[in-house]
């Protein structure tokens, strides 16, 4: 058994600070607080987290906004928390059943001065997720909502704290093209009804995620997916030519989604013209883009990028 240093400064140096969260603000210390006082631990959680996404700027006027707009918003932000939790779970092209599940919202909107304000609480039980078979202890104090809000503040965080864009670019590769394509909609969103966005998120006895996202600042990231194609899904399309000729412009009659543009000088695959005319039968090997508007069918784009003929 270790001695107790009798000399306090000796008794400091021994003692081990490094697990313990720092926090910035005095209402992260204050409910960090609160939270103690009424018995909380770290080892077996049973709070849930909570935070909130304001709405403000132009989009807002005093404390209302249009509600298809307000509203198609919040779907969208639901979106991408699912999004990335389900690619922290490792489904990066589809979405996890088990990641919908645990990063679940809850909202309900309180208007304030100048904005619109939409409480979010986790859906999630954290026993369910933390103990599910009974543990004394949690396997984690983390939920993967509360993952999901790290990773997207990390996504935002300023750029001057990036080592260059290719950072960005190389963490949005790893999540996936269903994290890109999510957070795209939903910031070509923000842009498009000039909002701008305030989002806090508070996990229990960790320092809050509070960060800024300005109408500018959401544009400039949707361009940055798009530009940089990081929300393209690969897809096989079958069908048949509906034309074909000695020019790069043909158009494919797809199964499954009708007519689409090919420009034979985004084709990897050398091919010879006489091989194609109208009513080939082709596979094509695509990059597929998909938008989702507010009360619309989803908008799709490709980009055929291999093209073969099959037999009939």
């Amino acid at each position: 058994m270790g001695m107790i240093p009798k000399d306090d400064d000796a008794l400091w140096d021994s003692l081990d600070f490094s697990e313990l969260p720092v926090f910035e603000t005095a209402g992260d210390l204050a409910r960090y607080s609160i939270e103690t006082h009424l018995g909380h631990s770290e080892l077996v959680r049973s709070l849930q987290s909570k935070g909130f996404m304001r709405l403000h700027g132009f989009g807002v006027t005093g404390h209302q906004a249009n509600a298809t707009k307000a509203f198609t918003a919040g779907v969208a932000f639901q979106k991408v928390i699912t999004a990335i939790g389900s690619s922290i779970r490792g489904a990066k092209a589809t979405i996890s059943k088990i990641a919908e599940r645990q990063t679940e919202l809850y909202l309900s909107g309180s208007p304030a001065p100048g904005s619109i304000v939409f409480n979010l609480v986790s859906a999630a039980n954290p026993a369910d997720e933390l103990r599910p078979n009974g543990e004394l202890f949690d396997s984690s104090r983390e939920l993967l909502v509360d993952k999901s809000f790290a990773m997207l503040n990390r996504i935002f965080s300023p750029r001057s704290s990036l080592s260059d864009e290719q950072e960005l670019i190389t963490l949005l590769e790893d999540l996936g093209p269903q994290v890109s394509k999510s957070l795209r909609n939903f910031v070509s969103l923000i842009g498009d009804h000039h909002f701008d966005l305030e989002l806090k998120w508070e996990q229990p006895l960790v320092p809050a995620l509070h960060w800024d996202i300005p109408t500018l600042e959401s544009q400039d990231m949707a361009s940055f997916i798009s530009m940089h194609r990081l929300d393209e899904v690969p897809v096989v399309l079958y069908g048949r030519l509906h034309t074909a000729s000695l020019g790069n412009n043909w158009q494919l009659i797809s199964d499954e989604y009708g007519k689409i543009g090919i420009n034979i000088g985004d084709l990897t695959n050398k091919i010879r013209h006489s091989d194609f005319s109208p009513g080939t039968r082709v596979e094509a090997n695509a990059m597929m883009t998909q938008s989702d508007g507010a009360g619309s069918k989803p908008k799709r784009d490709f980009r055929v990028t291999k093209l073969s003929v099959l037999e009939d």
